[in-house]
């Protein structure tokens, strides 16, 4: 969104209508997103993650190290669709969806595979601060070949849109107290959905389905160890 004043429309049967004008960049994701809807057939797989120990601020880059590890092993999702063809990355760069004063924005955690959790997790703090304060370049954008979208409060599911040129986007949910079975919080354990949406030209349910054991079997793990 853009920081200017809506301009007012007046009343009309639905109350008073303002118009807020998107960024430019704002506009190109509305296309991007819509081209996304009407060119890719997506299909979604889910699953829920439970660990023990609190979520800590290093929970970004666990996920980021757990998708990037899974990509190794499934290379099949680190790929895109193109003109009948599977075309598979060498390299593991994750796009990571940011939300800023002008939407949402989704530069790219380069070789995210040869990062520990806590280089990753500098590395999304340095294009956070970036992009707060728009100084994000077209080369912090290039080159992504999966997206991961990470609620931190609001909504334990997100079935996120795959970006053109890929054929997977993993939406986490918040991470949250798990519960019991008397119905109240655990005190230790925390669970977070997570939802993959693939491109069914591109992926089959089973190596989705393949993909996503692998990825909570490795966050479960750094998360719960933090490392």
């Amino acid at each position: 969104m853009s920081g200017e004043q809506p301009e007012s429309r007046g009343a009309t049967a639905r109350g008073e209508v303002q118009r807020v004008e998107l960024s430019r960049r704002a506009q190109s994701a509305a296309r991007r997103a819509a081209e996304s809807k009407a060119t890719i057939p997506h299909f979604y797989v889910g699953r829920r993650i439970e660990f023990e120990g609190p979520r800590g601020s290093g929970w970004p880059g666990a996920v980021l190290a757990a998708v990037a590890a899974a990509l190794t092993d499934h290379p099949g999702l680190n790929a895109g669709y193109r003109d009948g063809s599977v075309e598979r990355y060498s390299r593991v760069n994750l796009g990571l969806t940011l939300e800023t004063q002008e939407g949402a924005q989704v530069p790219t955690v380069f070789d995210a595979d040869q990062l520990t959790p806590a280089e990753i997790e500098a590395r999304i703090e340095t294009l956070g601060v970036a992009a707060a304060e728009g100084s994000l370049t077209a080369a912090d954008f290039a080159g992504s070949t999966f997206t991961v979208t990470i609620l931190g409060e609001g909504a334990d599911t997100l079935a996120p849109i795959i970006a053109p040129g890929h054929c997977g986007h993993i939406g986490v949910g918040r991470a949250r107290p798990a519960t019991q079975a008397n119905g109240d919080p655990s005190p230790t354990a925390i669970v977070s959905d997570l939802t993959l949406a693939c491109d069914q030209r591109a992926v089959r349910p089973n190596m989705a389905a393949a993909f996503m054991e692998r990825a909570v079997e490795l966050l479960a793990d750094r998360a719960g160890t933090g490392s």
